[in-house]
C-alpha cells in the first residue's frame, strides 16, 4: 500500500474514534450512535456493501431521525 492510502485509513480511524467518543457522552443525540455505525461500516469495514445489508434502511432512518427532531425543536 502507498503512504496516502495508509494516511487515509488512519484519518478514518481517528474520525471514528472521535464520533464514538461523542456518542458515548450523556446528552448526545439519539441518532449519533447510528451515525457512528454507518461511518464505521462504510469506511472501516473491508468489503462492506450497503445493498447487501438488510438493516441499512433502519440505520439511515435512525441517523436522520435525530436531525429531524433537532430541526423541529427550533
Amino acid at each position: 500500500m502507498h503512504f496516502r492510502r495508509h494516511l487515509e485509513q488512519f484519518c478514518r480511524l481517528v474520525q471514528s474514534a472521535c464520533l464514538m467518543h461523542e456518542a458515548a457522552h450523556d446528552g448526545a443525540p439519539q441518532g449519533k450512535s447510528a451515525v457512528v455505525s454507518l461511518f464505521v461500516r462504510m469506511h472501516l469495514a473491508p468489503g462492506y456493501r450497503p445493498d447487501g445489508d438488510p438493516a441499512w434502511g433502519a440505520r439511515i432512518d435512525d441517523a436522520l431521525a435525530g436531525d429531524a427532531d433537532a430541526a423541529l425543536s427550533r
